[in-house]
């Protein structure tokens, strides 16, 4: 396509938006750079661009006229296809591409494409090294954090572009012709933007879409959907397909199986490597090992040089990352695993016993709940005080959280009320299914406090104490600042009235002060048996407070942010002298 004179609208004001713009600047296109995000600084954008003084920037809603000046629309892999406006774009029969294919039409020389729902981002990072230990001219881009459109123009006939391609980026290609491709697996994911599985998948496969027999695509034996896409593209003669075996031999493609890495071909087989000279951990890296090597081959790179690439690559960053070893316990760092399988494959990884610390944004949300007293029966009663009192106190500190406001006011005050009247019972007796029942819908209901409201300060000390000393359990740490914590609040005089609100929720239906709380709260811990936790039993020292009181500001900080009034740390301070034992 030929670009020069056109006016183009670039769809996205992040790092491929921008990029794009810069491209097509330099190949005489006319541009508009828009963002429906009107909150936006005009002014900041502009200071992103070496064009800035030829571009329009454009924010809020898109003026209709702009529309029917318009020969071509490129969006960044972020904007959703059926977006409204983009849905009008097609109907006025706008040329609409993405990114990637954008880059692809403007760059020169082979491609090799890698996608799939686990596992890209170090396949990517690992046949780009085997490329470059072979080609002199390669660049790795794509959903691995480069834009493609940074590096098309730098591209001659004789480079090789490595892309990590995400299924955003494939729903817009159109040219987009990889020499190799795979797909690594495919489980559910990114349904908020495709909305079906089926659409998920067919977006995936589109990555063959114009390869041809000279062409390679690799795919997992394994996976009950890639299986069968194989199958039809080598009946359809479509394209040279490849599969790859974690789980058994193969009469044709590359295995792993009882430590080795094998290429096999006509029944015949030729080692690749033995899994214990690679440094990458698990079977699903020795997956990722077998679909970049395979891919390499196709491109021409000896054996030997793929041979020495993978028993040399170390991995990448936030993939199953060693840390550090503290205490006996070995750190990794897995914060790249954005979806439940990758987390299984982190998992299955380590050699060792494993606790999984998890965080994120909407895909750790669960789309089901298993809430069962009777799977709870057998917890042993320290623990099941420990829990208990954790959902307390995520509905205490979204009570007292100045975010509250009247759904997360309900949903706290009864999971408060359920806790004074049961939490004593299940701890006592575990096989009592309705204080157990009482107990689960108070943790179902904290934990609908902690997204509508959310935590103040109280867990911040808890995980700095826990962040020193693993051992301490979290509920256990938050049990024993819990009374000098609310007793705190209960001084200040800035929140009394929600005190008493939640003393008498506790079961001290007569409370008229604030300090009628701390009262019920030191009650119910005695009555559960865990009033006698001291700080000194899990190695906390006296001499050594003021990094719990450091830590718990530097790194959960915004807590303190949504406290009922600011906290000091001369406060903090105080509260963890008080606290210890």
């Amino acid at each position: 396509m030929i670009f020069a004179g056109k006016k183009v609208l670039v769809f996205g004001t992040g790092k491929s938006g921008i990029a794009a713009e810069e491209l097509l600047h330099k190949k005489g296109a006319s541009v508009v750079l828009y963002d429906g995000n009107d909150k936006l600084e005009k002014e900041e954008i502009l200071k992103k661009l070496e064009s800035r003084d030829s571009v329009e920037v454009v924010l809020g809603e898109l003026p209709e006229e702009m529309l029917d000046s318009l020969d071509l629309v490129v969006l960044s892999p972020g904007v959703p296809t059926d977006l409204p406006v983009v849905l009008k774009m097609k109907e006025k029969e706008i040329p609409v591409i993405g990114e990637v294919e954008l880059a692809y039409q403007v760059s020169r020389g082979k491609v090799l494409a890698i996608t799939g729902t686990n596992g890209k981002t170090t396949t990517t990072s690992l046949l780009g090294e085997i490329m470059k230990a072979y080609q002199p001219e390669v660049k790795v881009v794509g959903n691995i954090g480069t834009p493609y459109t940074s590096a098309a123009l730098d591209t001659t006939d004789d480079t090789v572009t490595v892309a990590e391609i995400s299924s955003f980026q494939l729903e817009t290609i159109k040219e987009f012709h990889p020499a190799a491709s795979a797909i690594t697996n495919i489980t559910e994911d990114h349904l908020n933007r495709h909305h079906t599985m089926e659409e998920y998948i067919r977006v995936k496969e589109c990555i063959t879409e114009n390869q041809t027999m000279d062409d390679l695509c690799v795919l997992n034996y394994e996976d009950e959907i890639l299986r069968p896409f194989g199958e039809k593209l080598m009946a359809e003669k479509k394209v040279q397909v490849m599969y790859f075996s974690s789980l058994r031999a193969l009469k044709d493609g590359i295995y792993y199986q009882d430590g080795e890495i094998r290429i096999a071909k006509n029944g015949e087989t030729e080692l690749l490597t033995r899994t214990d000279d690679l440094k990458l951990l698990g079977l699903h890296n020795f997956e990722n090992v077998m679909v970049a090597s395979a891919m390499a081959l196709h491109a021409g790179v000896p054996m030997e040089t793929v041979r020495k690439v993978i028993q040399e690559f170390a991995g990448v960053e936030h993939r199953i990352e060693y840390v550090c070893e503290k205490d006996g316990v070995a750190y990794y760092n897995d914060s790249k695993g954005t979806n439940p399988d990758a987390a299984i494959k982190g998992i299955q990884a380590m050699n060792r016993p494993t606790l999984l610390i998890g965080g994120g944004y909407d895909k750790t949300f669960p789309v089901l709940a298993v809430v069962d007293p009777e799977l709870m029966a057998t917890v042993p009663p320290r623990l099941t005080a420990y829990q208990g009192f954790d959902a307390l106190f995520h509905s205490t500190e979204g009570y007292l959280n100045n975010t509250a406001y009247v759904m997360s006011d309900l949903y706290a005050l009864e999971a408060i009320r359920l806790i004074g009247k049961s939490l004593e019972t299940a701890v006592k007796d575990g096989s009592n299914l309705d204080a157990r029942a009482d107990v689960a819908l108070a943790n179902t209901l904290a934990g609908m406090v902690e997204s509508t409201s959310g935590c103040t300060s109280e867990h911040s000390f808890a995980h700095a104490l826990s962040a020193f000393h693993p051992q301490f359990e979290h509920g256990a740490a938050l049990i024993s600042v819990s009374c000098a914590y609310y007793s705190h609040w209960a001084k200040s005089g800035c929140c009394d009235e929600r005190l008493v609100r939640m003393a008498r929720a506790l079961g001290k239906t007569d409370a008229s002060k604030p300090s009628d709380f701390v009262d019920a709260l030191a009650a119910l811990q005695k009555a559960c048996g865990v009033d006698d936790i001291r700080m000194s039993a899990y190695g906390v020292q006296r001499e050594h407070l003021e990094q719990y009181v450091q830590n718990a500001r530097a790194t959960m900080g915004g807590l303190y942010a949504v406290d009922p009034a600011p906290l000091s740390d001369d406060d903090v301070r105080a509260i963890f002298e008080a606290s210890y034992r």
